[in-house]
């Protein structure tokens, strides 16, 4: 994230939007945080069965 190596990627979309619309690669790296870096862990994994098809109660009683 420090030395971004938009010239050799490991994800060639994101480097080409690196590279030809910076403010939108900036949006949706803020986005991602947002989404997948500052949520609560134990929230996310309640979240990740849930949309596994799973029930809320039943996942929550698994994790306790």
């Amino acid at each position: 994230m420090c030395a971004p190596e938009p010239d050799d990627p490991q994800d060639a979309v994101v480097a080409n939007q690196y590279k030809s619309d910076i403010k939108r690669f900036e949006a949706t790296a803020r986005q991602w945080v947002q989404e997948y870096a500052l949520e609560d862990p134990e929230a996310m994994k309640v979240k990740q069965l849930m949309e596994m098809g799973f029930d809320e109660a039943k996942v929550r009683a698994a994790l306790d």
